[in-house]
């Protein structure tokens, strides 16, 4: 893949994963976050067996497995749920933007494990931080359900990029890592089902967008690397933002301009803690 092709696949992941928000906004004010979860992991979950299987048979360790299984569990079965709920309570543009939060518990993780920061990532975090309480704003009391499951998104994202990278450090395959997440996705969500969810179109949607932005964003990683990735990804809240007001219709929001500020400030601070890596 050439480097302008991954640029694009980094801009895409964003675009995807926004598009995804709004989607599930639009199902989740119909639907169970739990019925919502599930349909989503098996709508993306042949595109995902697809690349697994044109990329090759990668045989891995039991380690690694483990690894990617467990992150699979964190993301999806606890992650997912909980972002499937702040986007009920607090719309998609709102829950984007507290999914960057991501960012910053994962830069704590790695400050325990004794990485140092710069004074850019901080102002980084500070911005991706700021801009979580732009949204939110003087509400809080009044959603803290939305806030609680947007703290937890955060905190489940970024515990699934460490596992996943143990999976990587391991001997496994990230593009199979995905395909084994998945996998163990579906059987904990059937593990905990007591009953089949009704199949929904705006699910099925929301689903295919989030694995082709999974694809997106580990082909766009295989070139360009994390500090280029990351940013370019996190112009998911701009998307969500500008998508669900385009999409009154459907998701019932009406971004103010706190969102607006909110989706922006992020994507800075998403910027500034990569350039300041």
């Amino acid at each position: 893949m050439d480097l302008e092709g991954a640029y694009v696949l980094a801009v895409g992941s964003g675009i995807l994963f926004g598009l995804h928000d709004v989607a599930a906004r639009s199902s989740g004010l119909r639907v169970s976050p739990h019925a919502l979860t599930f349909m989503s992991i098996i709508s993306g979950y042949p595109v995902i067996l697809f690349m697994a299987v044109l990329s090759g048979p990668r045989p891995m360790p039991l380690e690694a497995v483990m690894y990617y299984a467990s992150a699979g569990l964190v993301n999806f079965n606890l992650g997912r749920r909980a972002l499937y709920v702040a986007i009920r309570e607090l719309g998609a543009s709102g829950a984007s933007v507290m999914a960057s939060l991501t960012l910053v518990i994962g830069m704590a993780l790695g400050v325990t494990l004794g990485e140092r920061l710069s004074p850019v990532q901080v102002l980084g975090a500070s911005l991706i931080f700021v801009a979580s309480l732009t949204v939110l704003g003087l509400g809080v009391s009044g959603r803290p359900i939305g806030v609680a499951a947007g703290v937890v998104t955060a905190t489940c994202m970024a515990l699934a990029i460490v596992l996943a990278r143990l999976g990587n450090l391991a001997g496994g395959d990230p593009m199979h890592g995905i395909l084994v997440a998945y996998t163990a996705a579906i059987l904990g969500e059937l593990a905990a089902m007591r009953k089949a969810p009704v199949p929904d179109r705006g699910m099925a949607l929301a689903g295919l967008l989030a694995s082709l932005g999974q694809i997106a964003r580990y082909e766009a990683l295989s070139v360009l690397g994390a500090s280029v990735v990351a940013p370019l990804h996190n112009l998911r809240p701009v998307i969500a933002t500008l998508t669900a007001r385009s999409l009154q219709r459907y998701t019932l929001e009406r971004p103010t301009y706190r969102e607006y500020v909110g989706a922006v400030t992020a994507f800075l601070g998403a910027t500034a803690m990569y350039l300041g890596g």
